[in-house]
């Protein structure tokens, strides 16, 4: 049923003692390669202005996330050591 319902809608179905957040699901299933068909109709329910906003702050917290993390050089070099 996760799988369907996020496949044709882009929706996560949580159960209560659940490991995952509804997030690390999105992440899960992406990567896994299931791309929904459609997008979470919950969108619609947002000015443009609450979706800038949205986007703006989901680009802060990427790119501070990004910048903590190594380059991919230094990476590299770091587990050669281990």
């Amino acid at each position: 049923h996760k799988l369907s319902l996020f496949k044709q809608t882009g929706k996560v179905v949580r159960e209560d003692d659940e490991l995952f957040a509804e997030v690390a699901w999105q992440q899960v299933m992406i990567g896994q390669g299931l791309i929904p068909d459609d997008y979470n109709s919950i969108v619609d329910s947002l000015s443009d202005d609450q979706l800038s906003d949205l986007f703006s702050t989901l680009k802060t917290l990427i790119n501070s996330t990004v910048a903590q993390l190594p380059t991919h050089q230094n990476f590299l070099a770091s587990i050669k050591k281990v």
